[in-house]
């Protein structure tokens, strides 16, 4: 089986699954965070996926950068993420988090619009990329935070 995604070479769903198994299992604590893509079907439905695939690749990329050192990242959906930590340190996890966003920010400073011939969209779409929830697992216990 497969365990990587081919658009991103993040792990794939299937990877994410053998990794929460493990963790319902009891062998590890850690956070798990959500991240999705907001407006990727506007960009795909007015430029086309390949600018939509542009957009996962680049949101991929920083996710990667952001959460390596802590963790690793999965592609579950579409503009879907997930972030399995193996650290439980909320610092460590904050640090990264906002490691991420400065990368939006700076992402969208030097992609302010799409283009495509004379139209334009003004909406930076990996500004729109948002944390969902963060779930730590630990002794076998989902908690939110």
């Amino acid at each position: 089986m497969a365990y990587t995604d081919g658009l991103t070479e993040l792990g794939n769903r299937a990877a994410f699954h053998e990794k929460e198994n493990e963790i319902r299992c009891g062998r590890s604590d850690c956070y798990i965070i959500q991240l999705d893509i907001n407006f990727l079907k506007k960009v795909n439905d007015e430029y086309g996926h390949a600018e939509g695939d542009r957009h996962i690749i680049n949101a991929s990329h920083i996710i990667r950068e952001s959460f390596e050192n802590i963790g690793e990242s999965f592609r579950t959906g579409g503009d879907e993420f997930i972030v399995i930590t193996k650290s439980c340190d909320e610092r460590e996890v904050e640090k990264s988090v906002s490691k991420m966003e400065k990368s939006v920010l700076s992402y969208n400073k030097i992609n302010p619009d799409l283009q495509e011939g004379h139209k334009r969209l003004k909406t930076t779409y990996l500004h729109d990329m948002i944390c969902l929830k963060r779930v730590f697992f630990g002794n076998g216990k989902c908690h939110f935070r």
